[in-house]
């Protein structure tokens, strides 16, 4: 770690503060568990004895952090291709804003999730962005290796599949990418 990076320990109680946070959702339209069984799967985990490392970083896994907004890309497609060609093909961000470390994987020898520090590439991602990935990460990936299940990326699987849910139910304000 470098100077000007942040650790944070979450214990049961502060990690259901942040998950109420980060999932800003209209509880009218959308209540966050829609089946019981849901609920279970998603808590079970955080009452865990395990502690789950939160730090900051330029980099994780070997990749700098970066954020490249729609406007940034279709900037430098645009000289190559054209204005109205990089408008066509350019429809979302590019980023890379958070890593989850096993047990194994971390210095700590326990969970860790690693989010950028915002000095370096990816100082420009918006803050909605990166509690969508905060989301992500501490309840797409580390509740489930917690747990025991299979936690990491599968190519359209279950793990994937619920890091989408949870990233649709952590709100951004309109606008924001």
């Amino acid at each position: 770690m470098t100077n000007g990076d942040v650790i944070l320990t979450l214990t049961r109680e502060e990690s259901l503060v942040l998950f109420d946070c980060l999932s800003n959702i209209d509880r009218a339209k959308s209540p966050p568990f829609s089946h019981p069984s849901e609920k279970k799967v998603l808590w079970k985990p955080v009452n865990s004895p395990k502690r789950v490392l939160v730090s900051t970083g330029k980099s994780a896994l070997g990749a700098d952090f970066f954020y490249q907004s729609v406007m940034d890309q279709v900037n430098a497609l645009a000289p190559s291709i054209g204005f109205k060609e990089a408008m066509t093909l350019v429809t979302h961000p590019s980023f890379y804003l958070g890593a989850t470390l096993s047990p194994s994987e971390s210095a700590s020898g326990g969970w860790e999730i690693i989010l950028p520090n915002k000095l370096g590439a990816a100082r420009s991602a918006p803050h909605c962005q990166m509690a969508v990935t905060t989301a992500h990460e501490l309840y797409g990936h580390v509740l489930l290796g917690v747990s025991g299940r299979p936690w990491k990326h599968d190519d359209g699987g279950p793990v994937d599949n619920q890091t989408k849910v949870i990233e649709q139910r952590t709100v951004c304000s309109s606008g924001a990418q």
